[in-house]
């Protein structure tokens, strides 16, 4: 998880190596800290404590997704339209795979993302429990692989980042009146795009685009949308932040300098490839 400053938590995951991994990968890391532990290779036997607690997390996570994949399975003995019985066995398949092994699809990352999104409301109910993030970054190598080897046309994956703002939008937390007020509602999700890469490139790619068009068709208050911009943003890219906001309205994407929060960030302590990479919430 990334944190943000003045006591403010930016609880925005590190959704590339969530994917990347999946939680067999991390259990067999807390397994790993656990033995270091009582060989006696870790004096501080407190990481065996939260070791654990991230395995037994995870294992939990696992039966979770078991439980969807199960369900799935038994609604497509009952179904009896072809289409949608195949879909359902896809979803059991996809449930029974993530997130537990690391993604190889667009498909498996977004079934991936949405469990642990929903995972991160167990222990926080107050609030919407996760941040998308940098989406256009963590999904992009899936979507391109997918469209370049033919596995997903344009419209299914169009349909399937539209599945993901639109889980989004249909988060809620509970919070008092006070801080509902205060917030102004209940969610704090933000959607990142653009912006650099942690070497200092242009990160706008076709996922950026696509995020926006869908943003712009859906026109949900939620979640909100920030679009990166520097001295080096395409031109294109740009156009279609703006052309995005004017039809979702409320100023969305709104619009935040690179320049001067990769500087500032920088300024607090940060290596210059951590500030590059930095996404917000709300």
């Amino acid at each position: 998880m990334r944190h943000g400053k003045y006591h403010q938590q930016t609880p925005v995951p590190m959704w590339e190596t969530l994917l990347k991994k999946g939680l067999r990968g991390i259990i067999q890391e807390a397994e790993a800290g656990i033995e270091k532990v009582r060989s006696g290779d870790e004096p501080d036997a407190r990481k065996a404590w939260f070791w654990q607690a991230a395995k037994i997390c995870c294992e939990a996570m696992i039966h979770y997704s078991r439980r969807y994949a199960r369900l799935a399975r038994e609604l497509s003995q009952d179904e009896t339209d072809a289409n949608r019985r195949k879909e359902l066995e896809q979803i059991a398949d996809i449930c029974e795979r993530v997130p537990e092994y690391p993604a190889r699809t667009l498909r498996e990352a977004v079934q991936s993302r949405i469990i642990w999104g929903m995972a991160m409301k167990w222990p926080r109910s107050d609030t919407a429990g996760d941040q998308n993030g940098r989406m256009d970054q963590y999904f992009y190598p899936y979507f391109i692989q997918d469209i370049r080897d033919k596995r997903l046309t344009d419209e299914e994956a169009a349909d399937l980042i539209g599945t993901v703002l639109s889980h989004s939008a249909r988060l809620d937390g509970i919070r008092s009146a006070t801080l509902g007020q205060a917030s102004q509602g209940t969610l704090i999700i933000n959607v990142m795009l653009g912006g650099l890469t942690p070497d200092g490139q242009d990160a706008n790619n076709e996922l950026t685009y696509l995020v926006l068009h869908m943003a712009g068709l859906l026109k949900y208050a939620e979640p909100h949308y920030t679009f990166r911009i520097n001295a080096g943003t395409p031109r294109w890219a740009l156009l279609k932040a703006l052309a995005t906001n004017r039809l979702v309205g409320g100023g969305q994407p709104q619009f935040m300098s690179d320049d001067h929060i990769v500087s500032y960030l920088v300024n607090q302590g940060e290596t210059l490839e951590d500030a590059r990479d930095w996404a917000g919430q709300g």
